[in-house]
């Protein structure tokens, strides 16, 4: 398991796309300061989950994506991918490879990717919990937290050593199973409560249900005396109802005869219509023929006009090629006399170009000369410099020795100090351990006391908030069904409303009509708009099917005035090329007269209406209204229908409210099952409207409901927190005091071993005070041997740096004249590009105008022969034109003698329809007085339906038997209606009643038995989570208590091998803040020749190689995919360097480590080699090499060089 991959765009320094490839063993980032090295570990710290910005060193997390500089501009997106392979069972994931992205934007919004695939940030931190690069990421050492991790907390360094150890993983499952534990007490407080209110509400509706009994007594008889007198008002209602039946049979009679003579005439009026139709088919034929014969007569006229101005236009255009050919044959003889000029100009420039190349040459080796001898005076001015160099450096570092010592020395004085401190504080706390015993017992009574009081609170409070969070899940149930409905009704009308707006479902020409109507209208002027039929029209409540299927296809049509404009229109689509369409006139001629008044429906049970009057239109749509409607009635069914259809024939069509349509030729058409037309798309959107406002009320007064719960459920558990919160204090007071008791009785032992510690420090810090005075002795010495070596090495270098300048101004003085020269030079060459631009310029003006001359004759010969052909076809055209002349007149004579029959014919329909007329006025009177008579039948039947449903709602005794019970008890209505006013005023007195008293009171006695189930299942649950915390807390110390002794052998190991020898010891403490402190890790460290058991004595390397042996100490452990170490070898000297990297060759074949150096004795130990450079400001870029491989191809190169 391993690093593979690293992919960086955006991130701080990397605005490019950057990868790094990792392999297995040692790899080594180097470069310069500020290039962007750390920025390769800041990103592996945040794609791994970091949200400290200030760990990240950026004022606020934004601040890592990348801002912009001269060449590049500001990015808004920051992201990080991180590859891990090999991973075999070793992370809790099913992969092989594990791929890692997280995104930032500059709006603050974040992404993370496993995979690929969406997660969450805690999805990625469970993942590598106990791996080292969790929470307390021991892998990843950042710049300077090896030196200051021997500093840190022990609670802090015990933390790591659990990280190694497994523990995080159950430190979580405690923390989830203690919140459990909580939530399942307080729960358990609060059905407590709760089943003691449910017992009191129980004795309370105990008494209000025997008062609802007595009221439904009284109130079921007052309900069987006012059937009785329903059952007397229905049988005088049937009595006058069996008189009107008698009226209409006489009536309908009446109404039959007149139907059998108006079938007669309506045979005749058929008869005729047919006649007209076949002289309006006629007429229609000639009409057509005459049409083709002016459009094609208009369309050889065009044609002719046409050819003259081409023909016209032909003989201009050969003029004018003659004029210009004659032009560029002038320009050939201008332009060659000009090419010969240039070529004699450009020969002279070449001959003096080659005579300043010359010169050049002979003072360009004098300079190399001079520049040979200044690089030799340059060379050894530098050697002199380094040693110079060298000699301060190692005085400076002798000094910065030497301050090092000095501040050893005063440290171990303030160490002595302390120590003396110490043994006095000592003293004074076991006087102070005897006061805390008598208090303590004092505090632990107190304590129980307090403890029965909150439990008892607490158990009130959790009833009252489990009956409120009840309410509030039954609210939230119905909002979200509220939610759900106005969710689909609103995205229903939207689709509706979107059909509407892109006219779906119409023709293509038809929709092309409608979208082009706003702009520019073919035909039509721009104040005009386009309707479709269906736009205007609103059909009667429940007839929308029935239009749609009777006017079918027209409904869709595109309303026009006249057939003018229709001809204006089918030109203008078929030009387009659009698909079909349906035009209506509303001027039109037709064979249908006006109508005076409302014609009578046919008499038959079922007839809704004529198909006219149930539709409503503007009334300049009346005329089209009636071509499309006339005669066409809407029934309820097709049982209707087909009756309609066979007792009066001289119907257009019938069609019931399904859309079933019988036509005149008998034929009967069935609607799709789910068809659903425009009207009827209108009516239902109207419809979802009116309920979406309804369900938008209605989610207010749900969501009021919920506010005033909310409030009520809030002030509970403001006051069940603030008994938590004391609660929780009493508790932590609890464990305080037991583990100040712990603490005392291990205190006594832990002085008497402070004591003898004490005494061996204080001898250890004298005997290194000693050691300190003599090297300080020996550094001062060899400072005076380093100043007289540099003082000789700068006097050297002032002799060589004025031979230098000699040289080189004899060096600037040839460089001047050979610029002088190179300047005429370039001058010279630049003329002679331009007088080679200027000739093959010539040369090709040249070539085009002979070019453009050959084009010209050619054209001009064209010319002629398309001349000739045009007029030999604009004679041919003038004649058939003449021809067509004759046909036209034919055409018109033959018109006019059908157009005369057409007017006889109108003339017979119209006596024949005037006598229909005549006959459907009688037949309307018989209607009206039938319909008065219906109507008062209908009142008595509605009255008698009133009564029924009355007695239907009193229960199920049969209306005989409670007649003849009633009748025997009463004898008299009169007697009845006065018991009937004496029940009610009983039930007055009763009032008010609580009727749901009976129901509220079985629904409470089951809730009551529920909720005590609840609280048993509550204690069990309580019982077992604390035996899971008992049993997390046994395994997390065991794994902790394994993990620390295995990590002290591995430091103590580790210890020995970077300081060279000495000791290493990790001991468990608790802190010095007192006896309550935390139990943390103190690390103990003496290197050889020292015995020091405080680390402030240490140095500043000391302290860098001890923390890195209980960095490597834990990475040993519990080994993570990789470990990075930012700069962790800087405080180390040259032989601490090599013993360092000693103990990485040793974990290398098997661990992968990631080192940011600037140390190359690092660099050396790498595997592979990754150089960042900061080429442009503000952006870096990474260049690699691997060692192992670029070794292998210098041993070959070698074996290749060697002789055979």
């Amino acid at each position: 398991m391993h690093l593979s991959e690293l992919r960086l765009i955006g991130f701080k320094s990397f605005p490019r796309e950057t990868r790094i490839l990792f392999q297995p063993g040692i790899t080594a980032i180097v470069g310069p300061n500020g290039c962007g090295k750390s920025n390769i570990s800041d990103a592996i710290r945040w794609v791994l989950g970091e949200q400290g910005h200030r760990i990240l060193r950026a004022d606020r997390m934004e601040d890592i994506i990348f801002n912009g500089n001269g060449t590049f501009q500001p990015l808004g997106m920051a992201e990080v991918s991180l590859t891990i392979t090999g991973l075999e069972g070793e992370l809790p994931t099913e992969f092989a490879e594990l791929n890692i992205t997280r995104r930032l934007f500059r709006s603050g919004e974040s992404q993370y990717l496993l995979n690929g695939a969406p997660c969450l940030l805690r999805d990625i931190s469970s993942l590598f919990l106990d791996s080292g690069l969790g929470n307390i990421p021991y892998a990843l050492i950042e710049q300077g937290l090896v030196s200051s991790l021997i500093d840190s907390k022990p609670t802090e360094k015990k933390a790591m050593i659990e990280e190694a150890a497994g523990v995080m993983r159950y430190k979580a499952r405690r923390k989830a199973a203690l919140t459990k534990l909580e939530s399942a007490e307080q729960n358990l407080l609060r059905l407590q409560d709760v089943l003691q209110e449910v017992a009191q509400q129980r004795s309370s509706l105990g008494l209000q249900a025997k008062k609802a009994r007595e009221y439904e007594e009284l109130r079921r008889r007052m309900e069987d005396l006012q059937t009785y007198l329903r059952l007397l008002q229905i049988e005088h209602a049937e009595a006058e109802m069996n008189g009107l039946d008698k009226d209409m049979k006489e009536k309908i009679e009446a109404r039959r005869e007149l139907l059998s003579r108006m079938r007669e005439r309506q045979d005749d009026l058929e008869r005729e219509q047919a006649y007209l139709l076949k002289r309006e088919d006629s007429f229609r034929e000639v009409q057509r023929s005459l049409y083709q014969t002016r459009g094609e007569m208009q369309r050889l006229q065009a044609e002719i006009e046409g050819l003259r101005k081409e023909e016209f236009a032909l003989q201009r255009r050969e003029e004018k090629g003659r004029c210009e050919l004659s032009s560029i044959e002038r320009l050939i003889e201008q332009t060659r006399e000009d090419l010969a000029e240039e070529e004699e100009r450009l020969k002279e420039t070449i001959k003096k170009i080659e005579e300043l190349s010359t010169t050049r040459q002979q003072i360009r080796r004098e300079a190399e000369s001079l520049s040979a001898r200044i690089s030799k005076l340059e060379r050894t001015r530098e050697e002199q410099r380094r040693e110079a160099l060298q000699a301060a450096a190692q005085a400076a570092s002798n000094r910065t020795q030497k301050a090092g010592l000095e501040v050893q020395k005063a440290k171990i004085l303030q160490y002595l100090d302390r120590i003396k401190a110490q043994e006095e504080a000592a003293r004074l706390e076991i006087e102070q351990m005897e006061k805390k015993r008598s208090h303590l017992q004092y505090r632990s009574k107190e304590w129980e006391r307090s403890l029965k009081q909150f439990q008892a609170r607490g158990k009130r409070l959790e009833t009252d908030q489990s009956s409120l969070q009840e309410e509030e899940k039954r609210l939230d149930s119905a909002m979200l069904e509220l939610q759900g409905q106005i969710m689909e009704g609103a995205s229903r009308l939207k689709a509706y409303q979107e059909q509407e707006r892109t006219h779906s479902g119409l023709e293509e020409g038809s929709r092309f009509l409608l979208e082009a109507a706003t702009s520019s209208s073919p035909g039509r002027n721009r104040e005009k708009v386009f309707q479709s039929l269906s736009q205007v029209l609103e059909a009667a409540p429940g007839c929308e099917r029935a239009i749609e299927a009777l006017l079918g296809p027209d409904l869709q049509g595109i309303l026009i005035e006249d057939l003018e404009e229709a001809r204006s229109l089918i030109d203008a689509l078929k030009s387009q090329g659009k698909g079909g369409a349906t035009l209506l006139p509303l001027s039109f001629p037709s064979s249908l007269s006006p109508r005076e008044g409302a014609e009578p429906l046919p008499p038959l049970p079922g007839a809704v209406g004529w198909a006219i009057e149930l539709v409503q239109f503007q009334p300049q749509l009346e005329a089209l209204m009636r071509r499309l409607l006339e005669r066409c009635l809407v029934v309820q069914d097709e049982e209707v229908a087909l009756k309609v259809a066979e007792l009066e024939p001289g119907l257009r069509f019938v069609s019931t409210l399904q859309g079933e349509v019988i036509t005149p030729a008998g034929a009967i058409r069935l609607p799709a099952p789910a068809s659903s037309g425009p009207l009827s798309r209108k009516a239902e959107m109207r419809e979802l409207a009116r309920k979406l406002d309804l369900y938008q009320q209605e989610m207010q007064e749900r969501q009021a409901q919920r506010e005033i719960l909310k409030e009520k459920r809030k002030a509970i558990e403001e006051e069940a927190e603030a008994l938590q919160q004391l609660e929780r204090q009493l508790h932590a007071e609890r464990i305080s005091m037991d583990n100040e008791e712990r603490q005392m009785t291990a205190d006594w032992e832990r002085i008497r071993q402070q004591e003898d510690y004490l005494r061996s420090e204080r001898r250890q810090a004298e005997e290194e005070y000693a050691r300190l005075e003599v090297e300080i002795q020996a550094l001062e010495q060899e400072e005076g041997r380093n100043d007289s070596q540099k003082a000789e090495c700068e006097q050297k270098i002032r002799e060589l740096q004025r031979l230098l300048d000699l040289e080189a101004t004899q060096f600037r003085q040839v460089s001047e004249r050979e610029g002088m020269l190179a300047h005429q030079t370039r001058q010279l060459e630049e003329e002679k590009g331009r007088k080679e631009v200027q000739i093959a310029r010539m040369e090709e003006q040249l070539h085009s105008q002979s070019r453009r001359r050959e084009e010209l004759e050619k054209e001009l010969v064209d010319l002629r022969q398309e001349r000739l052909q045009i007029r030999s076809s604009l004679e041919e055209k003038e004649e058939l034109l003449v021809e067509l002349r004759q046909q036209e007149e034919g055409q018109e004579k033959e018109l006019a003698e059908l157009e005369k029959g057409r007017k006889e014919a109108h003339l017979r329909q119209d006596r024949i329809q005037e006598e229909l007329n005549s006959l459907r006025m009688e037949i309307a009177e018989l209607e009206s007085a039938l319909s008065a008579l219906r109507i008062e039948k209908a009142h008595l039947e509605q009255k008698a339906i009133y009564l029924r449903q009355g007695l239907s709602l009193s229960g199920p005794v049969a209306p005989d038997e409670l007649l003849r019970r009633w009748e025997e008890e009463m004898g008299d209505p009169g007697r009845a209606e006065q018991e009937l006013s004496r029940i009610e005023q009983r039930i007055r007195r009763l009032e008010p009643v609580n009727l749901a008293a009976l129901r509220d009171y079985e629904s409470l006695s089951r809730r009551y038995s529920f909720l005590s189930a609840q609280a048993d299942d509550l204690r069990r649950s309580v019982i077992s989570l604390r035996q899971t915390v008992q049993e997390i807390d046994k395994t997390s110390e065991n794994l902790f208590q394994e993990a620390f002794r295995a990590i002290n052998l591995n430091f103590a190991e580790h210890c020995a091998v970077l300081f060279g020898g000495g000791s290493g010891e990790i001991r468990l403490q608790r802190e010095e803040e007192g006896l309550e402190g935390e139990m943390g890790v103190q690390i103990m460290v003496s290197p050889p020749g020292k015995r020091l058991a405080n680390l402030s004595l240490l140095s500043g390397g000391e302290k860098a190689l001890a923390g890195i042996a209980f960095l490597m100490a834990l990475f040993r452990y519990r080994p993570s995919p990789f470990c990075l170490l930012d700069e962790a070898d800087a405080p180390l000297d040259d032989a601490s360097v090599d013993r360092f990297l000693s103990l990485l060759k040793l974990f290398s074949p098997s661990h992968q480590f990631i080192l940011i150096t600037h140390n190359k004795r690092t660099m050396e130990a790498a595997h592979c080699l990754y150089g960042v450079t900061m080429e442009e400001p503000g952006v870096s870029k990474v260049v690699s090499v691997r060692f192992d491989e670029a070794q292998t191809k210098e041993k070959e190169k070698v074996g290749e060089d060697l002789p055979r």
